[in-house]
């Protein structure tokens, strides 16, 4: 389907019943698949106005604020998104890259984050969370992400920074391996084996470790390039209403 013709599309439905979040979500979405965030967030404020409590609105403005680069007006977004729906975890994952921009109002996020992991008490992403923002308890939390969730590899992969920096190579070299397993695709954790193989002296098997990471790279950037080449930006001109 062309685009172009779909926003055209989209622009009009809203047009005719501005009443209905569903064509602001539509719309919006297909400028953030082309990487075209800036009439997306034009059009999530609008309909954030509209609809202050609509939790994928939200959750898409912080995406559309993200993708520009926006970082505090993106984490504002998505904490106004679990406000909405305290249940949401979606909102609650997007948290995790804009953490470290989060200082002021880290208090907040912890009593969220605890809310969350109280109420949801099968889901690992509050304890993993929170042991990102409180190093005090991070390995406990760690744990703590892993028993709700056993498949929860990034859970085993910051349990393995931790107890390299602690000096368990061995645990950590488990934990790494247990990232491997259930996520073979995540570079990274080739890259931390490789070096965990040359500290133990196994030329071999760390030069083996740095090719499947490369190979993964490169892999992810060629995918990453044809996703671009399939969905490039688009050119907008929004509609007056």
């Amino acid at each position: 389907r062309d685009p172009i013709a779909a926003a055209k599309e989209y622009q009009q439905a809203v047009s005719l019943d501005p009443t209905r979040a569903p064509y602001y979500v539509d719309l919006a979405r297909l400028f953030l698949d082309h990487n075209t965030a800036e009439p997306a967030e034009i059009i999530l404020q609008d309909a954030a106005g509209r609809f202050p409590n609509n939790t994928e609105v939200l959750r898409l403005l912080g995406l559309a604020y993200y993708a520009e680069g926006k970082s505090p007006q993106a984490l504002d977004a998505f904490l106004k998104a679990v406000e909405a729906d305290p249940d949401l975890e979606s909102a609650y994952a997007s948290l995790e890259t804009l953490l470290p921009y989060a200082e002021s109002r880290l208090a907040e996020i912890t009593a969220k984050l605890r809310r969350f992991s109280e109420r949801r008490p099968s889901s690992p992403v509050g304890p993993y969370l929170l042991a990102l923002i409180s190093p005090e308890n991070s390995e406990a939390l760690l744990r703590h992400a892993i028993q709700r969730a056993p498949d929860f590899w990034p859970a085993y992969y910051e349990l393995h920074k931790l107890l390299k920096a602690q000096g368990k190579w061995d645990e950590a070299a488990a934990a790494i391996r247990k990232t491997i397993e259930l996520d073979p695709d995540f570079a990274p954790a080739h890259y931390a084996l490789a070096e965990l193989h040359n500290r133990n002296g196994d030329r071999v098997h760390a030069a083996q470790e740095r090719e499947l990471h490369h190979k993964l790279v490169t892999a992810q950037r060629a995918a990453a390039e044809k996703q671009r080449q399939e969905s490039p930006r688009l050119s907008y001109t929004l509609s007056e209403r």
